[in-house]
């Protein structure tokens, strides 16, 4: 995982709104009215029904990713600024690897980082090369619980993040606590139902030692994937 110091420079470079609302939850009516203060469309939003109301303005929708595009593939690049150690369609894997740090899954074309938000929150950062090798875009992704639109209570909301941190993890990394745990999807995925009847969702960690990768389809999803500590011995 990239120092504090520099992952700083990436959310610097992101609209605040950006920050303050990937991995929230709220009803169709809320969102209607915080983006037109502060609208995401251009970082090509990916939402999420998390619930249906009796009417669309009273379902609740999830902002679950934003990505970044570059020059090298889109037409609609990202016209912000680049945080200074990623600088967008230059930036190639060996870049993305000293600016992120060490990647939960990497090859020629694509590299997952996991990665804190200014408030702690876990997220992934999904860098997508093309043949060259320079960076295409730059996606990121919320992960563990959705959280309230409104800012939670400062009270015992430490507390929680930690218990919620050391309960959850990516595929990739390691394990904080043994036990037997289950891989788990966003019940919106293709492949939700086939993993939730599968054995290989379910598995035993020591502490410290590393998580599987499922084999999620397409292998970008990858980052999707939670592992939720179930029960010890």
């Amino acid at each position: 995982m990239g120092s504090p110091s520099i992952l700083s420079t990436l959310w610097q470079a992101l609209p605040e709104a950006v920050v303050h609302f990937l991995g929230r939850k709220a009803t169709h009516a809320d969102w209607e009215r915080h983006l037109r203060r502060h609208p995401v469309a251009e970082l090509q939003p990916n939402w999420q029904v998390l619930s249906e109301g009796a009417s669309q303005d009273m379902s609740e929708w999830g902002l679950q990713s934003v990505t970044l595009h570059t020059e090298v593939d889109h037409d609609s690049a990202w016209a912000g600024p680049w945080p200074e150690g990623l600088p967008g369609a230059k930036a190639n894997l060996a870049m993305a690897n000293q600016f992120f740090g060490e990647p939960l899954i990497q090859d020629r074309t694509i590299a997952l980082y996991q990665i804190q938000s200014p408030h702690d929150h876990g997220w992934v950062a999904q860098c997508l090369f093309d043949e060259r090798g320079r960076l295409k875009s730059l996606t990121l992704v919320k992960m563990h619980e959705w959280l309230p639109l409104a800012e939670r209570a400062a009270e015992g909301a430490v507390a929680s993040a930690v218990g919620e941190a050391a309960l959850r993890a990516a595929a990739g990394t390691r394990a904080r606590r043994a036990g037997w745990y289950e891989a788990t999807l966003p019940t919106s995925h293709p492949m939700q139902k086939y993993f939730a009847n599968s054995e290989a969702r379910l598995v035993f960690r020591n502490e410290t030692e590393l998580f599987p990768t499922l084999g999620v389809t397409p292998k970008a999803d990858e980052a999707l994937v939670e592992w939720v500590w179930i029960r010890a011995e």
